[in-house]
């Protein structure tokens, strides 16, 4: 079953016949903004209970986690162990997902020849690359790190993870449940699902 997001906001009724802009459309944006925000929480890290099972939360193949060669830190051999943890079938449509603070590591990090590791393709909307590769940043990811933590995923994500939008954003607007008080109400509701697909889809690199 599909999980909701929910919420209503009460205006003045002169408020929004004082306003010079589109009152309602302005809230739709706000709320929509606030939606995806929490989306993204669940998308990551949802436990399945009244929000989307995260993707964090799969259970992946011992042969499709990487572990990093020295303790709490990153080098340029850890990303390379995590993409040969990926099949090639899925490697070629993947996509490395990882932390702010990752990101500005990778910003660094060199190969084995002294050059830039991640680089940005201008030529194609200016994403940041790595072996080919776009790099995305997540910001639920923690930028903490701990033996353990996730420092970055790399799969096909279409393959792995799939979010399923059974309703798209709806506003209803309605004066009569708090007409003593002379008020509008402006409710917005969004019904939204993930699920886990092909684990072996996916890669992460742990720390030590």
């Amino acid at each position: 079953n599909a999980h909701k997001l929910a919420t209503m906001v009460k205006m003045s009724n002169e408020l929004i016949h004082d306003n010079v802009v589109n009152i309602e459309s302005y809230i739709a944006e706000k709320v929509a903004q606030a939606f995806a925000v929490t989306e993204a929480l669940a998308f990551y890290s949802g436990d399945g209970t009244g929000k989307p099972l995260g993707f964090s939360t799969a259970t992946l193949p011992a042969a499709n986690i990487a572990t990093t060669v020295t303790t709490l830190k990153v080098e340029f051999k850890d990303l390379v162990a995590l993409y040969n943890s990926l099949l090639p079938i899925h490697a070629e449509n993947a996509t490395f997902v990882v932390s702010r603070a990752m990101f500005t590591l990778l910003m660094g990090l060199e190969d084995s020849q002294k050059r830039p590791l991640m680089f940005q393709d201008i030529q194609n909307g200016g994403v940041y690359k790595i072996f080919g590769r776009p790099v995305v940043v997540e910001p639920n990811i923690t930028n903490t790190v701990t033996v353990g933590t996730p420092l970055a995923y790399f799969g096909d994500w279409k393959r792995f993870y799939q979010i399923i939008d059974r309703e798209g954003m709806s506003i209803r607007q309605s004066g009569e449940r708090f007409i003593e008080n002379d008020v509008t109400a402006v409710v917005c509701t969004k019904r939204t699902d993930a699920k886990i697909m092909d684990v072996q889809a996916m890669a992460k690199l742990i720390s030590k």
